[in-house]
């Protein structure tokens, strides 16, 4: 890989030097900083441009700051300026203090489109790592297993990195949905990776998952969902909205269904228990996230216009979903992220407000400065931090 320096890079240079990258060393010669065995760095802007072009797999090196000394509370992280109105979608944890974001922005004069990018920060220093143009309606997402082995659901393609650059994956999914469906286009919308499998959700009803086997396809039908009377979907419509994977084969995902002359949606989840798919409802609305409960069951976050409890609660041995009530949770606000270090300790975000699993009740909780209810909240971490994302974007992370 060609790593490129101008002379506008000899300023940004010398401030990484001068501030000491502590995720690496600056290399004074190629003017290029290593970050943990990769290579970070350009001041090219064309090397980085919107819509995917030729160059738009390569990182490019953002800012670098000294890291600050452990919080035990929630401290902010100072961003680059170029990131103000990136919004955070997704975010995962490679290590304590290497993370990957994944947002959206809009493209100027143009309502329809948006420039999807990864950001990835590593001990003080920020990259901009992949920008791709997609149509605004679609979703994009981020996971992995290690640094060398990242995935990115970007809307209208699949990327995999390995802590150099990005390449499209997402070759052997489109020739699965093809040979069933001639004509369609995969749509990537989340990944999740865990237990040695990549999982990957389309908007609607197609799911794929990779393994030591290759990839395979699953599909949720309109028939599945409306019934066999209805394969063509005439009643309504669906899409998937969220996705949770656990080891063993164990994936849930979450979403809405549109039922033509019912208001509001109605909120659904789509779970693989390594054999069969069984689907059920959940509540009025959609759901926005899941997380395992460690014992089979699902902690459920599912938005319906501030109507909804903070959270639903699915439990392996009872055949029905519970609201999930939580004392000192502000009234009207729903939960719209979850997150956990383990099936103990989980964090559930919404509005501004944060509250606490211990693995026995939930518990209102410090959550991050804000100015005002915050409904964008993206949780991620890894052992030793959690970082939560407020609209800005705004980055706050907690040492524990």
């Amino acid at each position: 890989m060609v790593w490129r320096w101008g002379r506008a890079a000899v300023a940004l240079a010398a401030t990484a030097w001068m501030l000491g990258c502590k995720s690496g060393v600056l290399d004074k010669t190629s003017g290029t900083i290593a970050i943990d065995g990769g290579r970070v760095g350009t001041a090219d802007s064309n090397v980085i441009g919107p819509g995917g072009s030729v160059d738009s797999n390569t990182p490019r090196l953002l800012s670098c700051d000294a890291l600050l000394p452990d919080a035990p509370d929630w401290a902010g992280v100072t961003a680059p300026a170029s990131l103000e109105g990136l919004v955070i979608k997704d975010a995962w944890a490679a290590a304590r203090d290497d993370l990957y974001f994944v947002g959206t922005r809009p493209v100027p004069g143009n309502d329809v489109q948006s420039d999807a990018q990864i950001v990835r920060w590593t001990r003080g220093c920020w990259s901009l790592e992949l920008s791709w143009q997609i149509p605004s309606a679609l979703m994009v997402s981020i996971s992995g297993s290690a640094p060398g082995d990242v995935w990115a659901a970007m809307g209208n393609a699949l990327f995999r990195g390995d802590g150099t650059g990005w390449t499209r994956a997402d070759s052997e999914i489109q020739a699965l949905l093809a040979a069933q469906h001639p004509g369609y286009t995969a749509s990537p919308a989340g990944v999740r990776v865990a237990g040695g499998a990549v999982w990957v959700i389309g908007r609607n009803s197609f799911i794929w998952r990779r393994d030591v086997n290759g990839w395979r396809m699953f599909e949720l039908t309109d028939a599945d969902v409306f019934g066999a009377d209805d394969p063509e979907g005439s009643r309504g419509s669906f899409w998937f909205t969220s996705l949770w994977a656990g080891g063993g084969g164990d994936v849930a995902i979450g979403g809405a269904i549109h039922l033509l002359g019912r208001i509001p949606d109605s909120a659904f989840v789509y779970r693989y228990d390594g054999a069969a798919w069984a689907r059920w409802m959940v509540s009025d609305g959609g759901v926005t996230s899941l997380w395992g409960d460690g014992v089979g069951g699902l902690w459920i976050a599912a938005a319906n216009g501030h109507l909804n409890p903070p959270l639903f609660h699915d439990e392996a041995t009872v055949a029905t979903v519970s609201p999930v009530s939580i004392d000192g949770w502000p009234a009207g606000t729903e939960a719209t992220a979850l997150w956990g270090h383990a099936p103990d300790d989980l964090l559930a975000a919404g509005g501004g407000s944060l509250a606490r699993w211990d693995g026995a009740a939930w518990t209102m909780t410090t959550a991050p400065p804000t100015t005002a209810p915050d409904d964008t909240a993206v949780i991620a971490g890894a052992e030793g931090a959690t970082w939560i994302v407020r609209r800005g974007p705004r980055f706050f992370r907690r040492d524990h």
